[in-house]
């Protein structure tokens, strides 16, 4: 219900959130297979660094896009 008063986020924002989502699903995704062959790879955790590298950068862009539409809205 939040969800549906949040400000709308730009085209970028949404589109790098969709790759840090889609990054960490193909992350788990060999995570598993490794486990299930039973080695271990260092790709996979580059991989989750680079999806929570890139959720944290969508997070701080919408942050900063909401304060500057709050602040330029309450502007006197």
């Amino acid at each position: 219900m939040l969800l549906i008063y949040l400000p709308k986020t730009s085209f970028w924002v949404r589109q790098i959130w969709r790759m840090g989502l889609v990054t960490l699903i193909i992350g788990f995704i060999l995570h598993g297979v490794f486990d299930i062959y039973g080695s271990e790879s260092e790709l996979v955790n580059a991989i989750f660094y680079m999806g929570y590298g890139l959720l944290s950068t969508a997070f701080i862009l919408y942050c900063t896009k909401t304060i500057q539409t709050f602040y330029n809205k309450h502007q006197i």
